[in-house]
């Protein structure tokens, strides 16, 4: 799968409010079934759900391809600098140093899944934490300020 159609996969299809469904199972329009400014709360809980989990998984993906890139340089490193190194240890005990460079690339594999794995579950769980908030949230009750007693003052209490 090239990268284009795999980008266009990962994308969300629609930011759109999906469809609302009444208990016989008929699709009802959004308008109706909730009033004008709870309708707007919870449009407005939906793109930000949905933007953040957008979010979220941009930066997994982004997370997984820079541990990737890191484990391969590292990986150049290793091997130019094992071989180098070793040049003259096959000589005295009969190890090549390709056998030391495919140890440490074999070691290096698993911690490589290790790292992406991790990734992945914590990505996954942010991704989870967001579905898990509600698209109704409660309404914000506006609170009058309370109002603090003015200091006493004995000259006011005394004069007025």
């Amino acid at each position: 799968m090239n990268q284009e159609k795999r980008n266009e996969k990962l994308s969300l299809s629609s930011t759109s409010m999906p469809s609302v469904f009444n208990n016989s199972g008929r699709e009802v329009p959004v308008s109706s079934h909730y009033g004008g400014s709870d309708q707007l709360r919870i449009v407005e809980e939906w793109n930000k759900q949905t933007s953040v989990i957008a979010g979220h998984r941009a930066l997994t993906i982004f997370a997984a391809a820079s541990i990737g890139e890191m484990h391969s340089q590292i990986n150049e490193v290793f091997n130019g600098s094992a071989a180098e190194i070793l040049a003259d240890k096959f000589l005295q005990d009969g190890h090549r140093a390709q056998d030391f460079i495919e140890e440490f690339d074999e070691k290096q594999v698993q911690l490589l899944a290790k790292h992406l794995w991790g990734v992945l579950e914590v990505g996954a769980s942010n991704i989870g934490m967001e579905v898990h908030r509600p698209l109704y949230p409660p309404a914000i009750e506006v609170k009058e300020p309370i109002q603090e007693p003015e200091p006493f003052s004995v000259r006011r209490f005394l004069f007025g």
